[in-house]
């Protein structure tokens, strides 16, 4: 029959350097792919690498098993058998069975290390996107912020900072964005839902806003960002009596110029004094929470 003829034909062609060759160039991007996997460089090439070395091997092993020899002990006798014994025929059966699955298991645990790897790059990305941020240079910021998501993108602290800098860029709806996913990853985040928040009163959605920052109340119940947003929301909507009540709560927890000078301006403007000499002075002494109080992606503006 031609068709098995020409089985016959190409199975039957490659000789032992063939096949030889094509052994070793199936192992070594085998070996390539486990290389560049480890160390986690051009992973999808290295997957393509990895699955057509094991497709050589896989092949050679085949053309292996399924080659044969015609013998012809007289002219009227041709007796056509394999040309290796069965032992080596089983041992190639089960190395066809088992290669695949080996490959994978190898692969999965190579992807699982270097995912391992990968991860304890995270801190050291949003350490320098923080440190870019502060230096007010937002593009090298978010290049740190985009790798720390690429590695993991399920951490939540990643996507707050990185809509940190879109809100200080003004790109108000791609920050909300990141805030959005930042509290779906982590609903604990308060800092998450006082940004919001902060976006909201600006797009004159107040009581959204609201409710962002009585989620956020709800997790730091001392927060003077908190209760400062939330006195600038309730001003906003109206509800002075309850505007002023935050404002004076800043003034009692913190004496930061972050939060204490903007609680003041709005009390003045509502027609309020602040605090007395007296809680001034009390105010002033050092505290946990007011000395040393970093102006971050906590607080923007």
């Amino acid at each position: 029959m031609p068709g098995a003829d020409l089985y016959a034909r190409v199975i039957n062609w490659p000789g032992p350097l063939v096949l030889s060759a094509m052994f070793i160039t199936g192992a070594a991007l085998i070996i390539a792919a486990t290389v560049l996997l480890s160390w986690d460089k051009w992973r999808n090439f290295a997957r393509i690498l990895g699955v057509i070395g094991v497709l050589i091997v896989m092949l050679t092993l085949l053309d292996i098993h399924e080659q044969k020899v015609v013998d012809q002990p007289t002219p009227e006798l041709k007796v056509v058998r394999y040309k290796f014994p069965e032992a080596t025929r089983f041992q190639i059966r089960v190395a066809l069975l088992s290669l695949p699955f080996a490959a994978t298991i190898v692969a999965a645990s190579i992807f699982v290390s270097g995912k391992r790897r990968r991860l304890l790059l995270v801190p050291g990305h949003l350490k320098a996107g923080l440190k870019h941020f502060y230096n007010r240079e937002y593009d090298q910021a978010l290049e740190q912020y985009d790798r720390a998501i690429d590695i993991s993108p399920n951490r939540g602290e990643s996507y707050f900072q990185r809509g940190c800098v879109f809100a200080a860029k003004g790109e108000r709806d791609r920050a909300i964005a990141d805030f959005d996913k930042a509290i779906q990853y982590d609903p604990r985040l308060a800092a998450a839902f006082v940004n919001r928040g902060r976006l909201r009163i600006q797009a004159e959605e107040l009581e959204a806003a609201l409710e962002d920052f009585e989620r956020a109340m709800s997790l730091k119940q001392s927060d003077p960002a908190v209760f400062l947003n939330r006195g600038i929301c309730f001003a906003k909507l109206g509800v002075i009596p309850k505007a002023i009540a935050d404002f004076q709560r800043v003034l009692k927890l913190t004496n930061h110029s972050d939060f204490a000078e903007p609680a003041n301006r709005y009390l003045t403007e509502l027609g309020v004094q602040g605090l007395s000499p007296l809680e001034k002075a009390y105010n002033n002494a050092p505290s946990e929470q007011s000395a040393g109080t970093p102006k971050g992606p906590d607080v923007l503006g």
